[in-house]
């Protein structure tokens, strides 16, 4: 008795489709065990941490934005009025953010005595200084 061989080999076009099944299983869970794996790195990223740098990097843009006006502004009423302009702006942005921000403001020609309050649910930052 004769076994037919050709019948069971990998040769054939069907055990050829067979491997090729196989192989394109494997390496879609491999692909997805990849994605798995970034998106589980993504997940344990501290997002409240994030979001402090972010509202750290507001915070001094805030103060570079006061100093910059006053700086370019003339001591006199034009100074006061840029300032007055860029407090409500600027404290209706972070209110947008869900933050609170205080802008309190002395000008004592050519000083400017300033200090900024900024709240956030996670975290606030104040900061009072003097701008020559």
């Amino acid at each position: 008795m004769v076994l037919n061989m050709h019948r069971w080999s990998g040769s054939s076009p069907l055990g050829k489709k067979g491997q090729f099944f196989v192989i394109s299983v494997a390496i879609i869970a491999a692909s997805l065990a990849s994605i798995m794996n970034m998106l589980e790195v993504h997940r344990e990223m501290n997002l409240p941490e994030f979001h402090r740098h972010e509202e750290d990097r507001l915070f001094q843009n805030v103060k570079e934005g006061i100093n910059k006006t006053t700086r370019t502004s003339n001591c006199n009423l034009s100074r006061k009025r840029n300032l007055k302009d860029f407090k409500k702006m600027t404290e209706k942005n972070v209110v947008g953010k869900g933050g609170h921000l205080n802008i309190t403001y002395y000008d004592y020609c050519p000083d400017v005595d300033v200090s900024v309050e900024m709240k956030f649910p996670q975290f606030e930052m104040k900061d009072r200084y003097v701008i020559p």
